[in-house]
């Protein structure tokens, strides 16, 4: 997967490309490889599957799905983690998007357990979004994050073929996404 960060730069995650390590490689525009971020395992800096990556003022934030956890890094040094294997608060199953909205909080799509969670800057558990419910609500294994100039939250679930919006701010809004993007 392939992320623009600015105009002469991107970042792949992959590993069946350059970086076959679970590593993170920095492309310039002409596709040269300028360096690489991590290697591969379970320590700071280092990755089992990095999937989704979310850059704002200088600071990298990598879904890394294979060992359930955000890593929050400056220039690859690993400066936070958030969460650990499982389903209760503080854990994820397949971390698989983040993003960071206008209040610094982590939007976390937890892919495998069927959620979308709010964090602050410190890691403290804000919000729990639940899919994997019956009603209009249902959304199964949310796998892209997107924020409107509004601050509401865009989820992308594949298991459910959905796209829902939620408010950052509590429940689940009952207005779906419009017709045209259905």
């Amino acid at each position: 997967m392939v992320h623009q960060v600015l105009p002469s730069m991107t970042v792949e995650t992959s590993m069946q490309s350059c970086c076959t390590q679970s590593r993170i490689c920095v492309i310039d525009q002409s596709g040269k490889q300028k360096r690489t971020i991590g290697s591969s395992g379970s320590g700071d800096g280092q990755f089992r599957g990095p999937h989704g990556i979310f850059i704002k003022r200088d600071v990298m934030y990598v879904a890394d799905v294979g060992n359930d956890r955000i890593q929050k890094l400056t220039i690859g040094e690993v400066i936070q983690k958030y969460g650990q294997r499982g389903s209760g608060q503080g854990q994820f199953n397949g971390p698989i998007a983040v993003i960071v909205d206008q209040r610094d909080r982590l939007i976390v799509a937890d892919h495998l357990n069927h959620r979308v969670v709010l964090l602050d800057q410190a890691g403290t558990w804000l919000l729990t979004i639940k899919g994997n419910v019956s009603g209009p609500q249902n959304f199964e294994n949310p796998y892209g994050l997107a924020l409107d100039s509004q601050g509401n939250i865009y989820v992308a679930a594949r298991g459910s073929s959905t796209i829902k919006v939620f408010s950052p701010e509590g429940p689940m809004s009952d207005h779906m996404v419009p017709e045209i993007m259905q």
